[in-house]
């Protein structure tokens, strides 16, 4: 493929990491741009992503404010093939417009249900990818979630299944012990999954219910959270026997107030199914992926944020050189392109095959 151009919009840390990883590792022979509203952002970050990248490589600094695309800023984005949105969710329905307009694909990580509803509409017939929810959660539990029902389907011979759900955590990179600590973030009830799945449809968007919660000795906080799983509700609601909504997601993270910010965190993400083999024998398949900080040019970068940048960059990898169109959720992708990937491989530690439970028959 002939040279590209690639926009990060948003100059945060998150847009940061992406540019970072760009000029670290992308193997897209393109030139980089990184946007922000205000000059002297873009400005410092384009130079940090050049000082701190060990190939060489440069980024360009850009004035984009997507709050006033009418009159200004989106010139550059005329000849962008590809644009890589990590501003705030509530301007992604006008940066998706200019890429629209300009027949440039569009990789964002939100989980926004207002704001994706809006991207679904500009992306109908479209000749370009619109890439939504390339993130964690949704994004990465989701694959994960995926890859498993492949490996139940082959396992029991049964396309459905009693139980589904997932869970992501953050915990200290030193902890020992993580398996019982992850364990402590248990998945959510039917109950509490189907009180917030009402809450979400009266309330017209993605709630968020705070409760104190202890994991492994530290008070964290738990957010349970509905919705923003893009269609994967819908795709699974014929194979999953359970009653009510058949996704549960808790996601949580170490308080703000109590965190060591000499220990930087390990993010932990787990996917679980429960059914039956052919022989009505119980079985639960629980797959899990754990990502550390990590060496990324002249930075040391947390696990979340290179998580983050990471699925981002490889889901935009994955519309250059594929013949991807339209609205693509990332539950969408076949998991073994994003999770097998190179950049994906050297950075999160995914098990191959799911841990297997089988139960004890009951009498």
């Amino acid at each position: 493929m002939n040279k590209v151009c690639i926009v990060v919009t948003g100059a945060g840390e998150l847009g940061k990491a992406v540019g970072l990883l760009l000029t670290q590792f992308s193997p897209i022979e393109a030139t980089y741009f990184i946007a922000d509203k205000n000059p002297e952002t873009a400005r410092l970050a384009a130079q940090w992503i050049c000082e701190h990248n060990t190939k060489g490589r440069s980024i360009y600094p850009y004035h984009f404010d997507a709050s006033r695309v009418g009159t200004t800023g989106h010139n550059l984005l005329r000849t962008a093939d590809l644009i890589i949105d990590c501003l705030p969710s509530i301007f992604a329905p006008q940066v998706a417009r200019l890429a629209r307009r300009h027949n440039s694909h569009y990789v964002n990580s939100t989980a926004c249900l207002p704001e994706i509803e809006e991207i679904q509409e500009i992306a109908l017939d479209s000749g370009i990818a619109f890439v939504l929810q390339a993130g964690i959660a949704p994004g990465l539990i989701n694959l994960l979630l995926r890859d498993l029902f492949h490996y139940y389907r082959d396992l029991s011979n049964c396309s459905g299944v009693d139980y589904a759900g997932v869970r992501t955590a953050l915990l200290p990179s030193t902890e020992t012990g993580s398996r019982d600590a992850v364990s402590q973030c248990s998945f959510l009830s039917c109950r509490e999954a189907i009180l917030i799945s009402n809450i979400k449809q009266h309330v017209g968007f993605c709630p968020s219910i705070w409760e104190s919660n202890e994991l492994s000795s530290r008070h964290v906080d738990a957010s349970i959270m509905a919705g923003g799983n893009g269609n994967l509700v819908d795709a699974l609601a014929n194979r999953v026997r359970q009653s009510g909504h058949p996704i549960q997601l808790r996601t949580t993270c170490r308080s703000k107030l109590q965190g060591d910010e000499k220990n930087q965190d390990r993010l932990v993400a787990q996917a679980i199914i429960e059914g039956y083999t052919e022989q009505g024998r119980p079985i639960t398949l629980l797959k899990s992926c754990h990502v550390y900080p990590a060496q990324i040019g002249r930075c040391c970068m947390p696990a979340l944020q290179l998580a983050r940048a990471v699925l981002l960059l490889e889901s935009a990898r994955l519309v250059i050189h594929t013949e991807a169109r339209g609205l693509v959720f990332t539950n969408q992708l076949d998991p073994l392109l994003l999770l097998q990937s190179k950049l994906v491989q050297q950075f999160f530690l995914i098990e191959q095959k799911p841990e297997i439970i089988c139960h004890q028959s009951e009498s």
